[in-house]
């Protein structure tokens, strides 16, 4: 996932599958970044509900 950021940088689908990649391997901190700045782009993708509920998600767990 990482090399398809590189390759397309502004794709905020293919970010936030690395962001959910990173959740998963324990870098929940780097993934709540990379959601927090793909949700403040105003491009569409199909994810999008996806990120928002991996981002409700990964707050919750901060606060708890």
């Amino acid at each position: 996932m990482r090399r398809a950021v590189t390759d397309a940088p502004f794709n905020p689908a293919y970010r936030y599958h690395l962001a959910d990649g990173l959740h998963q391997a324990g870098k929940s901190d780097l993934a709540k970044k990379l959601l927090v700045t793909i949700l403040d782009t105003p491009a569409p993708f199909s994810e999008k509900k996806l990120a928002k509920q991996l981002l409700a998600e990964l707050e919750n767990n901060f606060f708890n």
